[in-house]
């Protein structure tokens, strides 16, 4: 027998959804909030790398991560993935202005 005769779908969870306007803009603020902050540690990587490129003292971008562990692929190639993410980023970004917008938040709201 397939199944135990009860309805599945009454026990999968529901996405949380704002009852009202305030909290839509506090979840989408939140949001953009962390988005924003990613993007500000993306482009002080990439200074760093352009800098490093052009023989400028850096201390992040010098080969060796955070973690300790050693960069090999080139600037250029960190360099591309870099800018992709961010261009991901300012689509997510883009993507949560409009759902904003369609759930009635105020453009004032947001950051």
């Amino acid at each position: 027998m397939v199944g135990n005769g009860r309805n599945d779908s009454a026990q999968k969870p529901k996405p949380a959804v704002p009852k009202t306007a305030n909290e839509a803009s506090r979840q989408f603020g939140t949001t953009l909030k962390s988005y924003s902050s990613k993007s500000l540690t993306g482009d002080k990587r990439i200074t760093d790398l352009k800098n490093f490129q052009a023989g400028e003292p850096s201390t992040t971008a010098s080969g060796v991560q955070l973690d300790r562990r050693h960069e090999r692929e080139p600037i250029e190639v960190q360099l591309r993935a870099l800018k992709d993410k961010k261009k991901d980023l300012q689509s997510r970004v883009d993507v949560l202005y409009d759902e904003a917008r369609k759930k009635d938040v105020e453009p004032g709201e947001l950051p």
